[in-house]
Formats: structure tokens, sequence, C-alpha cells
């Protein structure tokens, strides 16, 4: 049986065991990561623990930094804890971005940490970081090594204390960029709603002028033909009859306009109009002519 199957019997992670062992055996294959698996007892809880070296390339140049990987129960729904873990002839550089002072490891991998994420990116995430910003480096000659287990161990509620406040302080600055982000992006939705409403207002106005116009043409129009349609049934439906009475072929010749008589003649009727304004013009001009002589 494996270190890895070893170490697995010993702490309950459940139903989530195989997956945690796949997560661990591909970081282990990594090329990045020379590591054992090993239990950790801590507060009479168990974890995993991965303890080894992690391949780092600062300036071009291969080193080896001391590290461990903490997978506890709960996995993969919550994270693992990484730390840095300097040798006697090593210091921990003040004021590292990514690195306390206790070698607690904080990245943005971690802090966003989701069930879909393992143990193999983590440790690519923590290589490329650490190859920019060593969180490592030489001991002088002239300061002698801390004790790697001090004579007076820190208190374990203090210590859930100061990891507490920093995982608070993290989440909250990232919550706040959440938040300024969302914003801005009401704001400018907002911005966006009220240019569109002055147009549809505009577009509104603009819709009831036409339709006032249209109303006012409509109407003008009725008018219109209101005044058409009298002028015509007093023009042509019921003409006053002029006095003729000395002339006997006008008469008869305007009786025959406005009585619709048909003509006499088969070619004459089918080339001039029964009734009408053409007719009354041809039929005037008769009367006219006959006037003349």
């Amino acid at each position: 049986m494996s270190a890895l199957d070893q170490a697995l019997r010993q702490i309950p992670f459940g139903y989530e065991a195989n997956r945690v062992r796949s997560d661990v055996q591909h970081a282990l294959n990594s090329p990045l990561l020379d590591a054992v698996p090993s239990v950790r007892e801590r507060e009479r809880k168990k974890a995993l623990s991965v303890v080894g070296t992690l391949v780092i390339r600062y300036r071009g140049t291969p080193y080896n930094l001391p590290i461990e990987l903490v997978i506890n129960a709960g996995y993969p729904r919550r994270p693992p804890k990484a730390f840095v873990r300097p040798t006697p002839d090593m210091m921990i550089r003040d004021r590292h971005a990514h690195v306390d002072g206790s070698g607690v490891v904080y990245l943005p991998y971690l802090s966003s940490w989701q069930p879909r994420c393992d143990l193999v990116r983590l440790v690519q995430e923590m290589s490329t970081t650490f190859g920019n910003d060593p969180p490592l480096f030489a001991r002088p000659q002239n300061q002698p090594p801390v004790q790697q287990i001090p004579t007076t161990p820190i208190s374990p509620s203090v210590q859930i204390k100061q990891d507490a406040t920093v995982r608070v302080r993290r989440a909250a600055t990232l919550r706040l960029a959440q938040l300024k982000a969302a914003i801005d992006v009401e704001l400018k939705a907002q911005q966006k709603l009220h240019a569109l409403t002055d147009s549809a207002a505009e577009t509104e106005r603009r819709a009831s002028q036409s339709r006032r116009a249209a109303d006012a043409a409509v109407l003008e129009l009725g008018t219109a033909q209101d005044q058409l349609r009298r002028w015509y049934a007093a023009t042509y439906e019921d003409p006053p009859v002029p006095s003729l009475k000395g002339d006997a072929d006008a008469a008869a010749l305007l009786a025959d306009v406005f009585g619709g008589d048909a003509a006499e003649d088969a070619d004459e009727a089918a080339a001039a109009p029964a009734c009408g304004w053409p007719r009354f013009e041809a039929s005037l001009q008769a009367l006219r002519d006959a006037a003349g002589e």
C-alpha cells in the first residue's frame, strides 16, 4: 500500500476520498513538485500533509522552495492550506505580498477557491508567483537561525484569530472590488436608460404632432368634400333651366343633355359620353355656336 493510501485511510474524507487521491497523485506527478504525503495531526484533527520542495525560476535560474500543502476534511469544497517552510539557513522576506511572517501563503487562487479547482493548478500558481517574487532569502552569516520549534508555542486561538482576520480582510477587499464593478455597470445602464427614455419622449412628441396634423388634414378634406358634393349637386344633379324661350332647338338640346337620352346615331353614342361634364361642355359649345349664328 502506498504512503498516500495509508494516509487517506486515517482521514475521514468520506465520499470525496477518490477525488482527494486523484488530485494529490496528480500534484505529486508534477515536475514542479518533489514531495511525499503524510498525516498531520493538530488539535486532535488529522489532515493530509504534502511536504517537499517546489521548483521556481528566478531570473532564469531554478530554485527549490520548501513548502507544505495541507488538505483537510471537506476538500474540495474547502480550499487546501499552503505554507512556506524555510530551512534554518533561510528567512521569510519581510512584508511579502503573498506570504506572512509565519509562512502562510495567500494567493487569489486560494481566496477564490471553487470545488472545480485542483492542486496541480495551485502548484503552478505558486511556482509562477514565487518565481517572480521569491518569499525566502538566505540568512545572513552573522544572524543566528530561529528556533524551528518555539519554546513557547503560539496559542491555537490566537493563531486562528490571526488567520481569520487575514481571510476576512482579503474577502472584504475582494467584495469591495466586486461591488465597485457592479455599481459602475449599474450607472452605465441607468445612463443608457435615461438616453433611451429621452429619445422615446421626443419620438412620442413628434408622433403626437403628426397625429394632430393628420386629424386637421382629414377634417379639412372632409369639409372640402362636402363643399364639392354640394357644388356638384347644385351644378349637375339639379341645374337651373336657362331662359331660351325664343330658341326651341337650344331648349331641346339642353333637355337632351341633362335628360341623358341616348343618341340616335350609334357611332355618335359610342364616341360621346352619355352624360356628365364632358357632354355638358360639348352642348354648351353647341349653344354658343347657335347663338353666334
